[in-house]
Formats: structure tokens, C-alpha cells, sequence
């Protein structure tokens, strides 16, 4: 994929991005909560920048210990499909950015 056609790919994902993250489909989760899961999607996908990206707004956001606890409790049981949405757009989001460094 080329990188034109990759930051194409960014342009029209921004929306859904704000909505997963920032404003969320749902109250399931705060907002530090959303930033935290694709801190951790971004961890185990081995996308560094998003991993620190995503971790400092969980952080600024107010995310507690027992908050991450639970949502890697959460991620290791069978997954609702807000939770499921979330995972699946950070992994490709995160395949988004790996593409840009080649």
C-alpha cells in the first residue's frame, strides 16, 4: 500500500476515531478507559508511538490501577462489540502507521 493511499485511509478513519475514543459509542467506558485498550492493542501489536500516544491521554485522562486491572481481566473474556469495535480499529489503526514507516 502506498503511503498516499495509506494517509487516505487516515483522513477517513479520523471520524471514527473520535467517536471510539474521545466520545465513545456508549458509557461502558470512560474515556481514559478507551485510550488505555488501544494503549494495550497498540503493546501488543508493536506500534511504539501509538502505545505512548494512547498511554499519556489514559494517563492525563485519570486512569487508576484497578481500572487497567480490569480491563486486562476484560480483554481476556469474550468480547462485546463495543469492546470488539475498539480493538479492531486500533489494530487498524496500528497496521496504518507500520505501513507509513516502510
Amino acid at each position: 500500500m502506498s503511503k498516499e493511499l495509506s494517509r487516505e485511509y487516515q483522513q477517513l478513519l479520523t471520524p471514527l476515531l473520535e467517536m471510539l475514543i474521545i466520545n465513545g459509542v456508549s458509557s461502558k467506558y470512560t474515556r481514559a478507559e478507551r485510550e488505555y485498550i488501544f494503549a494495550y492493542v497498540s503493546f501488543e501489536n508493536g506500534c511504539d508511538y501509538c502505545y505512548h500516544m494512547h498511554n499519556k491521554f489514559a494517563n492525563r485522562n485519570g486512569i487508576t490501577d484497578e481500572q487497567k486491572k480490569n480491563i486486562h481481566y476484560l480483554l481476556t473474556q469474550e468480547l462485546d462489540n463495543e469492546t470488539n469495535a475498539i480493538i479492531s480499529f486500533a489494530t487498524l489503526s496500528n497496521n496504518l502507521v507500520n505501513i507509513n514507516k516502510e
